[in-house]
């Protein structure tokens, strides 16, 4: 009996081990990638899975905004440049609206609760979930 415990707790911890080392295999990318993906004509939904749903040098911009940027034409500088840290060029702190996007990065409705952007969000009345953005 004890055997056959130890086999699935076995089994079980390969499957962690596995699992763990194939998410691990992701990672944020930089807006230069971002920038790359959208004129090589890649999905936002593709692009978001590629980078994790993450941007490393976008300051406070999410993903699905710097997509969006770089969808209006905009290179990788001028995107860090909008996109610094909540600082204008003249010291004053911008606003920052946050809504709940669905895959594509479309908004579909504004968020009560300040949360972290990239988490889940739920829009009242519309199926299923989506996740924080700008």
């Amino acid at each position: 009996m004890s055997a056959i415990i130890w086999g699935r707790a076995l089994t079980c911890a390969v499957a962690f081990v596995l699992f763990g080392m194939a998410s691990a295999s992701w990672a944020a990318c930089e807006v230069e990638d971002v920038v790359d993906m959208v004129d090589s004509e890649i999905e936002s939904l593709e692009i978001r899975k590629d980078c994790d749903k993450k941007v490393n040098d976008a300051g406070s911009c999410a993903l699905s905004k710097v997509i969006r940027l770089a969808k209006d034409g905009k290179d990788a500088d001028e995107i860090r440049e909008e996109c610094e840290d909540g600082v204008s060029g003249g010291g004053e702190v911008k606003q920052t609206r946050l809504y709940c996007c669905n895959g594509y990065g479309a908004k579909i409705c504004p968020m009560v609760v300040m949360t972290a952007v990239g988490s889940v969000c739920h829009c009242q009345g519309v199926p299923g979930n989506g996740f924080v953005c700008q």
